[in-house]
């Protein structure tokens, strides 16, 4: 089904399927930045060190990401948009 009928990702799917299908990885930036609720470290999918990534929204797994963010992280990874 298409959009805007089909259902979107939820953030923890969408990874799965980043990683199976592309070989691209969940990571945590390697030094602490200063956020709005203090010293936080951010997560970002890439594929290879030096390629572009992405930083992922502040949610949980289970919540489903919107179709602009999927449009986003699909285009800067270099992936086929399955979900349009």
């Amino acid at each position: 089904m298409a959009f805007p009928f089909a259902e979107m990702p939820t953030l923890g799917d969408f990874i799965e399927w980043a990683e199976m299908r592309y070989g691209i990885r969940r990571k945590d930036s390697p030094t602490l930045a200063e956020g709005p609720r203090g010293p936080v470290k951010w997560t970002y999918l890439q594929r290879n060190e030096g390629d572009p990534f992405v930083v992922l929204p502040d949610m949980a797994d289970q919540d489903r990401l919107s179709p602009n963010e999927v449009r986003s992280f699909c285009e800067t990874l270099g992936m086929e948009n399955r979900w349009f």
